[in-house]
């Protein structure tokens, strides 16, 4: 989920929806004040992911450590073709 979502509604104005929640409605000038209080939940996302180096890819560092704890295989055995 995006920590931060605008969500057109008029020409000129945006919902701002922050984790899900609608916050505000707003227009572009009022968005763009409000804009630095926004970095917290987007960097609040941020230290939740993890980057593979091998795969290149982002993963959530909860979800692994619930798939580890788990015993949960994060991908798929291939089936064999033959």
């Amino acid at each position: 989920m995006n920590p931060v979502l605008l969500k057109p509604e008029t020409d000129v104005g945006a919902q701002i929806i922050v984790h899900g929640r609608p916050v505000a409605t707003l227009r572009a000038r009022a968005y763009a004040a409000m804009k630095p209080s926004l970095m917290a939940p987007v960097l609040e996302n941020f230290a939740r992911l993890q980057y593979d180096q091998q795969s290149g890819v982002w993963n959530n560092k909860l979800e692994l450590q619930r798939a580890k704890i788990l015993r949960i295989p994060l991908t798929k055995p291939s089936a064999t073709l033959a």
